[in-house]
């Protein structure tokens, strides 16, 4: 664990958040790509 008695800047608490952002999309991705695309063909009417 981190030990939080050091103060991130402002620079790298955004770096942090970039990188948990950058993470979760690519995670994202690649559960999109694993899972079979579900078709619900519902007609417009």
């Amino acid at each position: 664990m981190m030990s939080y008695t050091h103060r991130l800047t402002t620079r790298e608490y955004s770096n942090a958040i970039a990188s948990l952002i950058a993470a979760f999309n690519q995670q994202q991705a690649a559960n999109e790509q694993a899972l079979p695309k579900p078709s619900f063909n519902i007609p417009n009417s």
